[in-house]
Parts: structure tokens; C-alpha cells; sequence
């Protein structure tokens, strides 16, 4: 049988382990990621004394964390999201400002230039007129460039970025590795469940989720193991971490940056696979989804203008007579050759339009038309897109990258030139068989664009004779004062020559332009509605997180006083004991 003083004695010292943890969890309570700690008590096993069973006391069994973990995989997850989406807003919303003005924007730009050629057709003699023609298609230029500037810059932040974010997820999974061992060493010690190292690990994993996507995995020993978010990618796994690597594409001169993983000797590109959660998912998911979208879009849209007005204006004359040249810049691109290429192979794109030479005497009219009718067509077969060509020795392979068309063309590089495809003119030059290369034509004109004519009077405002407009008649001019081609050229403004369907051209250039800004604007719209939603479940769960593991400081206060008190009862047990054994001990001497 226990005594009072052994029975009070094991009291004392659980109610201090319980003040103790008390003390701990109020020192904590603004610590990020701090679990609520709880000591749970049991009394110890009981002697038997005849036929009584006699309590021998307490002790402090085990010291509880408070933690829910499937809420704290929902609150990870949750965070991951929201951290994406509200970088995907804050990137969505410097590319709207860029494009989207009304009164600054290219829109803006494109009605100036048209509204100064119709002024231009009212008075096509006037040199007035014609500089403010030439000065809205300046205009024009500094705005796409403007745009270009801030298209470049977000790309050139988002490259930045990945490269941070990288290095801050390694260091996270580092940090994690070294906390994994801490737990492993405790846990085969035989050691007290090490919870404020459980909380480490916890709170580097929240933040981890932070950066990028993740799923994780709690081993037995209570280690972590770390995944992408579709587990496809293991970045901390048998305590060993997988870093990522952030780098150039394997198209040098591109500066485009990738993230790859090395497994097994073998480095991989895993950017698609980490597209979505995080800081990192949500700077890929826009970069591919917005910034090339925008590019793509945006350059088709100045493809299709500047061919039409350049092929339009080569279809007159000038005030002096002179065959009309083009107005804008014609688009001419070099794609990126793959690392490995053989070294004198290359590829270059423009349009697909027909080649002749305003200048020939031996033009006809009907050359003239069909020229314009097969540059119209042409503009009209392009797509919003990039472009991936490969040869085998055999064939030449264009891959559309937006839409996975493909066209699969014999070639042979001693005598071949070229490849058409979707609107685009391919020029290739010394292939060889494993040769490959990427394009983006559409964001080369965004890149390029710029005024080719040097002064307004090359703006051909006089149209064919009309007196000879029989097909087979020579293409002459017509007579000074006449405003024909100048006219044709502002009533591009409202003509159908973008995105054919059935051979039929659908869309205007305005109309192509309002359809960029209106895909942005969706852009921006779903992604601040998908914050605002993903902030609000995850402000729940925070909440629930906070109801579950947090410090409630009336709580532990209460607790503090409860077991103060229960110390000094158990006090005063060992103060009565110790004044009767000093009673029996006087008893025994007298």
C-alpha cells in the first residue's frame, strides 16, 4: 500500500508537468504553427491490501498535441490554392493594364490610323493628310511596343520569380530533411513523442505549400515524405530531397526558363506537371495560359493587319506614280534551333503570301487582284499559335503546339525550299534528319513591328485606271486626285479577314483585337473569383485549424489556476504526512 506522502509525491509531480506544458502552450501562443499541448493524467496501478483494492496515485501519461491531420492536409492544400490563384490575379492584372485601356490601348490606336486614312480619302492630295496617316501608324507602333515592353517585363518577372521560388523550395525541403532526422532519432530512442519538432514539420510543410502544389505522407515514425500535388514528381522521398532546377529551355536564345528534376541520372522538364498550386503553379499556369495565349492572339491580330494593309497599298500608286510599297514592317522570324541541331540548319517564317513585284511593267490588273484575293485567304488561315518542326531525313513535320494539328510534308533539303501551313510560310535551309525547331511568329511580330515607309507620300492613295480593269489590261494608274486604293485601305477597318471557317473569313481586325483584350478580361474575372472563393474556404479552415490546435489564452489561464491549485493540494497532502509521521515518530519515543 502507497502512502501519503508517495501518493501526494507523484500528484506534485504530474500537476507540474501539467503546469509546465500550461506554461508552454501560453508562451507559444503567437508562435506560427504551434499545436496546443494537453497533458492527459492516469492514475497508477492500484495495491490490493486483503480484499481492498488502494490507489497509489497519478502520473502524467503522455503529453497530447492537438492536431487534426486530415484538417491540416485540407488547410495545405487550400493554401496552395489560393497563393496560386492570387499570383495568376496579380500577373492577370499587369497584362489587362497593358492591353485593356479604351482610351490608351491598341484599340485606341487602330481607330486613330483608320479614322486618318478615311480623312486621307476625303483629300488624298493632301500632304497634310497624309502625315497624320503616317503619324497614327507611328502612334500605332509606340503603342504595340509599349505593350510589347510590359509583355516582355512580366515575362522577364515570371523568369526572376521561378528562379526564387526554386532555390526557397529546396531550402524548405532541406530544412524538412534535417527535421525528418530530428523525429526519426527520437522516435527510435524510445524518447517522448517530439511534438514541437511535429510542429516544425507541420509549419515547413504549410509553408512549402506556399511555393508550390504538394501532397505529403506521414511514415509511421511520424517522418514526412514530400510530392507534387498530381504525385507524379517526388521532391523529398526516403529522406532524400529532389531539388529543382530552373534553367533555359533547350532552345538557346529563347530565355525562356524551365524547371527540371533529375532522377535517376536523368534530368526531365517538369513544368507541366507543376502548373496550377503555389506560387510557382500559379506563375506557370499564367505564363502558359495567359502571357503566350496573349502573344499568340495579339500577334495574329497585327499578322493579319499589317499583311492586308501592306498587300492593299502595293495594289496602288503613289502621288508621283509610283507602285505602292509596304507600309509596316513584313514579318520575317527566325525560329529557335534545339540544342544539338546540326549547325548550319535553320528556319525562317513570314507569311504565306504570294511574291511578286509591284514595280514589273508586265503586271496586269488580274495579277494584281489575284495577289490581293491570295493574301486575303492567307490572312485568314492563320492561327493564334506556335509551331514545333521536325525532319527525319524524310519528312518535314510542323506541329501546331496550341491545337496539336500536324502537317507531314516530304521534303527534301537539295531541293526544297519551303513548307506552308496554316497561313505561314516555313523557309528551311540545310535540315538535317533530327533536326528540330520552335516558332513563335505571332509574338515575332509583336517584337518587330514597326513603319517601313520613310515618308507619307509613299502612301498610295491613287488606284488602277478605270478605264482598263479587263483582267488581261497592264496595271496602270489612275489619275492624279484619285482616292480608290486609299479608300480600300481604310475600309479594312470593318472587313472580315481574320479566323476562316469554311474558307470564309469571320472577324475584322477590330473585331480580333476586342476578342484579345475580351479572353483577358475573362482571364482576370475567373481568376478574382476563383481567389475570393478559394480565400474563403480557406479562411474556414483556418479558423477550424484555430478552434482545434490553437491557444486559447482564458483557456490556459483557467488551467493554470486549476492545476496551481491542485499542486498545492498535493502540497499540502505531503505537509500532512510529514506532520503525522512526525506524530507517530513522537508516539514511539514517549
Amino acid at each position: 500500500m502507497a502512502d501519503m506522502l508517495t501518493i501526494a509525491t507523484s500528484a506534485t509531480t504530474a500537476f507540474n508537468r501539467a503546469l509546465q506544458v500550461t506554461s508552454h502552450n501560453i508562451a507559444n501562443v503567437n508562435t506560427e504553427g504551434y499545436n496546443r499541448q494537453r497533458v492527459e493524467f492516469e492514475a497508477t496501478s492500484a495495491g490490493s491490501l486483503v480484499s481492498r483494492f488502494n490507489g497509489t496515485g497519478t502520473f502524467s501519461k503522455q503529453v497530447e498535441r492537438m492536431y487534426d491531420e486530415f484538417l491540416f492536409q485540407q488547410l495545405t492544400s487550400s493554401n496552395s490554392e489560393v497563393k496560386g490563384f492570387e499570383t495568376r490575379l496579380g500577373l492577370a492584372n499587369q497584362i489587362e493594364g497593358a492591353l485593356g485601356s479604351v482610351d490608351l490601348g491598341m484599340q485606341s490606336a487602330l481607330l486613330g490610323y483608320f479614322d486618318a486614312l478615311q480623312g486621307l480619302a476625303t483629300n488624298p492630295e493632301s500632304t497634310i493628310f497624309k502625315g497624320q496617316a503616317l503619324d497614327q501608324a507611328n502612334t500605332l507602333v509606340a503603342t504595340v511596343n509599349s505593350a510589347q515592353q510590359v509583355l516582355a517585363q512580366t515575362e522577364a518577372q515570371i523568369n526572376n520569380q521561378m528562379s526564387q521560388l526554386a532555390t526557397d523550395i529546396n531550402e524548405r525541403l532541406v530544412q524538412l530533411r534535417e527535421v525528418n532526422f530530428g523525429i526519426k532519432t527520437a522516435s527510435t530512442s524510445g524518447m517522448q513523442e517530439p511534438n514541437d519538432l511535429f510542429d516544425k514539420r507541420d509549419q515547413l510543410t504549410y509553408e512549402l505549400s506556399e511555393l508550390v502544389g504538394i501532397r505529403t505522407k506521414i511514415n509511421t515514425d511520424g517522418t514526412v515524405e514530400v510530392f507534387s500535388a498530381n504525385n507524379r514528381i517526388p521532391l523529398l522521398a526516403d529522406n532524400k530531397v529532389i531539388p529543382l532546377q530552373v534553367q533555359s529551355d533547350n532552345y538557346p536564345g529563347r530565355e525562356r526558363n524551365e524547371v527540371f528534376v533529375t532522377l535517376n541520372g536523368q534530368t526531365t522538364q517538369v513544368s507541366d506537371l507543376l502548373r496550377g498550386g503555389g506560387e510557382l503553379g500559379g506563375l506557370l499556369e499564367v505564363r502558359d495560359n495567359l502571357l503566350d495565349k496573349t502573344y499568340e492572339r495579339l500577334g495574329m491580330v497585327l499578322n493579319g493587319f499589317v499583311a492586308a494593309q501592306n498587300v492593299q497599298n502595293q495594289q496602288g500608286w503613289d502621288a508621283a506614280g509610283n507602285p505602292g510599297e509596304a507600309i509596316f514592317t513584313p514579318l520575317s522570324f527566325n525560329a529557335f534551333a534545339q540544342q544539338g541541331n546540326s549547325a548550319t540548319s535553320s528556319v525562317t517564317v513570314e507569311l504565306a503570301l504570294p511574291s511578286f513585284d509591284p514595280t514589273d511593267p508586265t503586271l496586269t490588273y488580274g495579277d494584281k487582284q489575284q495577289v490581293l484575293a491570295d493574301s486575303f485567304t492567307a490572312i485568314g488561315q492563320l492561327k493564334p499559335a506556335s509551331y514545333q518542326i521536325d525532319f527525319d531525313g524524310t519528312d518535314l513535320r510542323i506541329t501546331n503546339l496550341t491545337t496539336r494539328e500536324v502537317q507531314l510534308t516530304a521534303f527534301n533539303p537539295a531541293t526544297d525550299d519551303f513548307v506552308d501551313f496554316q497561313g505561314l510560310r516555313f523557309n528551311v535551309d540545310n535540315v538535317a534528319p533530327g533536326d528540330r525547331f520552335q516558332v513563335s511568329p505571332h509574338r515575332g511580330m509583336i517584337e518587330q513591328f514597326g513603319i517601313n515607309l520613310s515618308t507619307p507620300d509613299q502612301l498610295a492613295t491613287r488606284g488602277q485606271n478605270p478605264l482598263q480593269l479587263d483582267p488581261s489590261d497592264l496595271a496602270t494608274p489612275a489619275a492624279v486626285g484619285d482616292n480608290l486604293n486609299v479608300a480600300n485601305l481604310a475600309a479594312l477597318q470593318n472587313k472580315k479577314l481574320l479566323n476562316s471557317v469554311g474558307g470564309q473569313p469571320t472577324m475584322s481586325i477590330l473585331q480580333g483585337y476586342a476578342q484579345v483584350t475580351t479572353d483577358i478580361g475573362r482571364y482576370v474575372n475567373r481568376s478574382e473569383s476563383l481567389f475570393q472563393s478559394t480565400s474563403t474556404a480557406f479562411d474556414f479552415l483556418l479558423q477550424k485549424r484555430e478552434s482545434v490546435s490553437g491557444v486559447n489564452l482564458d483557456e490556459e489561464a483557467a488551467n493554470l489556476l486549476r492545476f496551481q491549485q491542485a499542486y498545492q493540494a498535493a502540497a499540502q497532502v505531503i505537509q500532512t504526512s510529514q506532520s503525522l509521521f512526525q506524530t507517530l515518530l513522537g508516539a514511539v519515543r514517549s
